[in-house]
């Protein structure tokens, strides 16, 4: 079933407070330790305050899966190289929506399937197929329900 909790915070809108895969989950670092707690005994996660380029909207500027992570472009690769040893998952610098930076106002994804917002470019989605690495996932579907 579906684990839910309340969070009673301040901050609201949590899709752009919380980037999160099966085993992490970066933070809006203004949560209170209460919210944190909830956070991390509901979602089942190790959990970490961060903020993704200066910014405390983790969800907003990140997007993550069990395979690998995105993160806006402002990103430093000191930053970038900090989410990947945090998360154990690659992260790469990109955008969305044909050069935003708000990766969560247009890509929701986990480990099968992303949703990319509209005005993505070819090269945007293309990217996005190869971090998150679902060409690899097409091909052995296939091989395992022979597809072809």
């Amino acid at each position: 079933g579906v684990r839910l909790a309340k969070i009673n915070d301040n901050l609201t809108a949590l899709g752009n407070c919380i980037a999160c895969n099966d085993t992490v989950a970066f933070i809006n670092p203004d949560f209170s330790e209460e919210s944190e707690r909830v956070i991390a005994e509901t979602l089942n996660v190790e959990v970490y305050r961060r903020t993704i380029a200066g910014s405390a909207l983790t969800g907003t500027f990140c997007c993550l899966t069990n395979t690998a992570g995105i993160v806006l472009p402002t990103c430093s690769i000191a930053e970038v190289n900090e989410l990947s040893r945090l998360a154990r998952i690659p992260f790469l610098s990109a955008t969305i929506n044909r050069g935003q930076s708000s990766i969560g106002s247009g890509l929701v994804a986990n480990d099968s399937f992303a949703y990319v917002g509209q005005e993505s470019t070819a090269h945007e989605m293309n990217l996005i197929d190869a971090v998150f690495k679902y060409g690899q996932l097409k091909e052995q579907a296939t091989k395992w329900y022979d597809l072809e």
